[in-house]
């Protein structure tokens, strides 16, 4: 896959965004940081696409709007976390149905 400006860029902005280094991504990706530094700066310009999938899914970011721009930014797996009900609420909802 090609790196162009627009893949960097939102590559750049989530990981300022999630306030994370080279090296937490490196960690958490097995890929090493060098790459990962490489990727953000446009030295490399071609990324494995098996590496790009696997900083998507550790930033939790959707792969394709990573690439594209286009679709929801996030995955189904944040979205379901920011739709999780705090227990407390769930417990209340449950009582007020009884």
């Amino acid at each position: 896959m090609i790196l162009n400006k627009e893949i960097i860029n939102r590559l750049n902005d989530v990981i300022v965004e999630k306030n994370l280094s080279d090296y937490s991504i490196a960690e958490g990706t097995g890929i090493h940081a060098t790459t990962i530094m490489r990727y953000k700066t446009g030295k490399s310009k071609r990324a494995d696409d098996l590496k790009i999938e696997a900083i998507a899914k550790f930033l939790n970011i959707n792969r394709d709007w990573l690439i594209t721009g286009e679709g929801d930014k996030a995955t189904n797996e944040e979205k379901n976390i920011d739709n999780y009900i705090d227990p407390g609420k769930y417990d209340a909802m449950l009582d007020a149905m009884l």
